[in-house]
């Protein structure tokens, strides 16, 4: 599919179509047959081998090549590749994340510029645009699972598992996209003009500004993670108490069961005639003794 610049990204089957910039998305296999017929600058098969580094661009003296790896609120992370030169933006994708990135940007937008350096910035102002909104719910998610907590109720550990693993997904892209802005910024090759630069310091700002967001949603959910864990330690406190407590009264009454357990023959308390209910109130009176040491030692409520 390809998309001209000078009419709104409007969509058009073929590039002989449009005059004058256009933006195209093919998938990867196709992409060997089109890089035969672009400038050799343009290959970008090699710059996927830093796995560390998957959000990346390289700048040449008329081109930008790059990848990029994008996180959604489903926990799950998109990957594509583009190249971009004076005529015309390319996006390697096999999948649709960057066509419905460009139909959000054409709904939002009802003129870009017929800058491809330009439509650039747009494109990547438009994959952050949503984060901030997702973030305060995750805020307010969290913030529910700790009244629950507060109020003794249990709450998803899978789920506080999964908020850290969506936001440290985001942190990552957040440090890669400012590699990629502060390279962008220093324009070596002089691709871009000063107000473009102006608008990425812009971008730059405010993608530091996320990154700590996304920062300290994680702290918080390691509060909440280890507020559960207390609370969860706390309940086996609460066990381990009441058996012991339980085991504590018991003691004795064993002891007194394996005493006159043993039926020795010159053992008098077996002929006694209220031996048996003497046995019976002394159990009781120990209970009731014992029971009301721990109350006040506060050993349970």
């Amino acid at each position: 599919m390809y998309y001209s610049l000078n009419e709104s990204l409007k969509p058009f089957e073929r590039p002989d179509e449009i005059s004058g910039p256009y933006v195209s998305i093919i998938n990867s296999s196709r992409w060997p047959e089109l890089s035969e017929s672009l400038d050799p600058d343009h290959d970008i098969e090699y710059i996927e081998d830093d796995y560390g580094q998957l959000t990346k661009v390289i700048f040449d003296s008329d081109s930008i090549r790059g990848t990029f790896l994008i996180p959604d609120s489903d926990n799950k992370e998109h990957f594509f590749r583009f190249v971009l030169d004076k005529d015309h933006v390319i996006f390697i994708d096999d999948k649709d994340y960057v066509s419905n990135i460009l139909r959000s940007m054409s709904r939002k937008k009802n003129s870009f510029s017929t800058s491809t350096f330009r439509f650039l910035y747009d494109f990547m102002d438009d994959l952050t645009e949503d984060d901030i909104d997702f973030f305060t719910k995750l805020e307010k998610e969290l913030d529910k699972m700790e009244s629950e907590l507060s109020k003794k109720t249990q709450v998803s550990s899978i789920r506080i598992a999964e908020i850290r693993s969506i936001i440290r997904k985001y942190m990552i892209c957040y440090e890669q996209l400012e590699n990629v802005l502060s390279e962008m910024i220093e324009n070596e090759y002089g691709l871009f003009d000063q107000e473009l630069i102006q608008y990425l310091m812009f971008y730059l700002d405010r993608v530091k500004r996320l990154y700590d967001f996304a920062s300290n949603i994680r702290e918080y959910s390691q509060e909440i993670r280890e507020l559960r864990k207390d609370m969860i330690d706390m309940k086996q406190n609460d066990v381990n108490t009441a058996i012991a407590v339980v085991t504590t009264v018991f003691l004795p009454l064993n002891l007194i069961a394996g005493w006159y357990g043993m039926n020795f023959r010159n053992m008098p308390e077996l002929q006694w005639h209220y031996s048996y209910f003497f046995v019976i109130g002394t159990s009781i009176t120990i209970v009731i003794v014992m029971l009301i040491y721990f109350r006040k030692k506060k050993w349970f409520q």
